[in-house]
């Protein structure tokens, strides 16, 4: 399968309440002289169309890269408290990654899409054309190294979003969770360093 630049876009999650940094926004941390999501963004640029950046605070900040904002705008019902949840967030948190992709997902027109989050400063340059190549006529496909899936180095029909509501209103709140629900395959890779997430204070020294 063979597909265009101009058929993919891209989500990058920033909406997360970076519990491990200390609550603070991990995509506005610098790292090597520069915000983490900007190291994404420039990894992304020439890969995919166009780029949504998911965020719920310092939307400003995160406007300056010219790129589109999405905010999350999906709620669960708080009042169902005999559910459970595969991540076990309590709701006034945030519901998650999820809210996010689905949020985004309405602002995407190409085809496909590739998800990923803000704190992933090593991403392989041509991951999204590794992945299309390799999708068919999939659903989804993620990367898959020897510390396991990487739900957030996926490419994704953009179609298969609009999926997200549903499974959300079960209660379960994971990405894997819901790509487990499509037609989704892996592809091996054996590059794990470029799939790191940084999620400590220390990792950005």
């Amino acid at each position: 399968m063979t597909l265009k630049t101009s058929e993919i876009s891209a989500i990058i999650l920033a909406g997360g309440i970076g519990t491990r940094m200390g609550r603070k926004n991990k995509g506005l941390l610098i790292f090597n002289g520069k915000p983490l999501i900007e190291h994404v963004l420039e990894k992304l640029h020439d890969q995919v169309s166009n780029i949504v950046i998911s965020c719920n605070e310092d939307l400003d900040q995160y406007r300056r890269f010219n790129y589109p904002i999405a905010i999350d705008d999906f709620n669960l019902d708080t009042n169902n408290t005999n559910s459970e949840t595969d991540d076990k967030q309590n709701n006034k948190e945030g519901i998650g990654p999820l809210a996010g992709l689905l949020s985004a997902g309405r602002k995407i027109t190409t085809p496909y899409c590739f998800i990923t989050a803000c704190d992933m400063p090593f991403l392989p340059r041509t991951i999204v054309l590794d992945l299309a190549n390799a999708l068919g006529d999939k659903d989804a496909i993620s990367v898959k190294t020897s510390k396991g899936t990487e739900p957030l180095a996926s490419l994704i029909r953009t179609s298969s979003l609009l999926s997200i509501e549903a499974h959300l209103k079960t209660n379960r709140r994971s990405v894997v969770s819901w790509l487990a629900t499509l037609s989704w395959i892996t592809l091996e890779s054996e590059l794990k360093q470029q799939f790191r997430n940084l999620n400590h204070p220390e990792d950005l020294h």
